[in-house]
């Protein structure tokens, strides 16, 4: 990682730079398990294990140690497409399940598997696809999810189409994930391979209100939503004012001025209050602090994670000072954001934000109770990072799809007739890789479906 007193200077990529030519002495520190618990993609108490995606780490990291870089690189892209995209985006859970990391010296997987992926991305990856069979496919999303389920069916030969409803592809990617954990350039770089392909995109064309469902569904041989996460509802008094706002439409401000004109500053010197702490609200305090933001809060109804790690190998780690962007933060401020127990009562403002009315929480039988004794905060500007919904709803009413009662399930991806579902729009809990997973399932049951 670059450090945290440089980085906060740009809105360039907080990862260091490595040569090709330094990977193997990198890869050697790797110790080869037979068994390895990188590779496991398993879940112990309910915490993920593992690479999700089964990638077979050790046999990587053995073929970069000998030199043999463009073997490496196929072998990591047999279950991943688009490494370049998750080992900056990733959580890292192979890292946290290297028998290395037993002494807090893990091997630098994602450090390693993101070099090699970039020298792949500009040196191996093939654009041959299978002859075309003529039968076609439309994909309404251009996340993660949905261009994967376009890069493996148009390998198959199918005619590819994707539908999105902004200005460029991405989703996600593009506009929900900050610069400084994934270039774009890198992104799009991706995408116009995709294109060279014959995957054709169709960009700034919201599918049920620039053109209906029943169109698109007619014109073609089969329709994958993949249309990811929304915004999801959060009311409180106050949440009509202006300068109130969700975290995915700050992030997709904000990254459409770095792309126009490389720099920022919808927060200059504003006082600002964060609602939640996951990773979007991470990338809004690393864009906030980057735009020069005043003062920057962060406040959270959950309980204060441990002030040192308490899980042991291969779990993650659990502590409070796992976050880039709170370090970032402590580096410009000399405090950490973040409080805890707090949640916002009501927002208020004439007209717009003046002030947030806050209360401490307590939980009782794992339910959250708001306790009395208000606080009240002189803000600016209130950005609202509470989670997301897995699904375009108006989408999901529109071919009646049960999420509730999972008709779709993970086995079969088909809602009705030629119908399918996949990724965040579908299992919609956060991690890139998984959504990845899912994709593949559903594009292999569309091309059986297409082959039937």
């Amino acid at each position: 990682m670059r450090k945290p007193s440089d980085r906060i200077k740009d809105f360039n990529e907080i990862y260091d730079s490595l040569k090709i030519e330094d990977l193997s002495t990198l890869a050697s520190k790797c110790n080869n398990c037979s068994d390895p618990f990188c590779s496991k993609n398993m879940v112990l108490d309910n915490k993920l294990i593992g690479c999700p995606l089964n990638i077979s780490i050790n046999k990587v990291m053995s073929l970069i140690k000998y030199g043999l870089i463009k073997e490496a690189y196929l072998e990591l892209t047999k279950n991943n497409p688009f490494p370049e995209l998750t080992e900056r985006i990733c959580d890292g859970y192979c890292e946290y399940s290297c028998i290395n990391a037993k002494d807090g010296k893990s091997t630098e997987i994602k450090n390693i598997l993101r070099t090699l992926a970039d020298y792949g991305l500009d040196n191996y990856v093939d654009i041959k696809c299978e002859s075309n069979n003529f039968k076609k496919v439309t994909i309404i999303g251009s996340g993660i999810a949905g261009l994967t389920a376009a890069y493996y069916l148009r390998k198959e030969g199918f005619d590819v189409t994707i539908y999105e409803k902004d200005l460029n592809p991405g989703g996600t990617l593009l506009y929900g994930i900050s610069n400084m954990r994934l270039d774009k350039n890198i992104l799009n770089k991706r995408i116009n391979i995709l294109k060279q392909m014959g995957i054709k995109f169709i960009c700034n064309t919201e599918v049920t209100r620039v053109i209906s469902p029943q169109e698109v569904l007619e014109n073609t041989d089969a329709l994958v939503l993949a249309s990811g996460v929304i915004k999801k509802a959060y009311v409180a008094k106050g949440m009509g004012l202006k300068n109130v706002m969700y975290a995915t439409d700050y992030l997709k401000k904000v990254t459409k001025n770095i792309l126009d004109m490389g720099k920022s500053n919808i927060l200059e010197n504003k006082n600002v209050i964060v609602l939640g702490n996951g990773k979007t609200s991470e990338d809004v305090i690393s864009y906030a602090i980057r735009e020069n933001v005043r003062m920057i809060g962060v406040i959270d109804y959950k309980n204060m994670p441990p002030l040192k790690r308490t899980t042991s190998w291969p779990y993650e780690d659990d502590s409070i000072n796992k976050s880039e962007a709170a370090l970032d933060a402590r580096t410009k401020f000399g405090m950490d954001p973040r409080s805890f127990n707090m949640t916002i009562r009501e927002i208020n403002g004439e007209g717009q934000v003046e002030s947030v009315k806050i209360c401490q929480v307590k939980w009782d039988n794992n339910k959250p109770v708001l306790l009395d004794h208000d606080q009240i905060f002189p803000v600016d500007v209130v950005i609202v990072s509470i989670g997301n919904i897995g699904y375009e709803e108006d989408l999901i009413n529109y071919f009646d799809i049960d999420i509730v009662n999972k008709m779709v399930d993970e086995n079969n991806h088909k809602n009705n007739n030629k119908v399918f579902i996949c990724g965040e729009a579908l299992v919609n809990n956060g991690v890139s890789a998984l959504a990845i997973k899912d994709a593949i399932k559903c594009a292999k049951e569309v091309s059986e479906y297409l082959e039937a």
